[in-house]
């Protein structure tokens, strides 16, 4: 889940893109859209993601990030936590 909103917040801050297909964030990951599905919904569900239909094709979810001050701290703790867990490991196996 932390790797879809990292890609999300790339994708706001580096290409200026605001929303993402689950088939432009599994090309971003490397992953197949279906491995995604699930982290997805659990996003969605906790709403840490706002999903709707795209105006042009109902088939179609546009994902975006949930940008409200609250929302917004609770996935910067989020991200930086994984981080930290991240470059402790490194640190531990270096």
């Amino acid at each position: 889940q932390v790797c879809i909103l990292l890609a999300l917040w790339e994708a706001k801050i580096v290409f200026r893109q605001s929303q993402l297909t689950a088939r432009d964030l599994a090309s971003r990951l490397g992953l197949c859209k279906s491995t995604l599905s699930t982290a997805i919904m659990g996003l969605v569900g906790s709403e840490q993601l706002l999903a709707r239909a795209d105006p042009n094709d109902d088939r179609i979810v546009l994902l975006s990030l949930r940008l409200d001050k609250a929302w917004g701290q609770g996935q910067q703790d989020l991200i930086h936590s994984f981080l930290q867990k991240r470059s402790g490991c490194r640190s531990a196996l270096g």
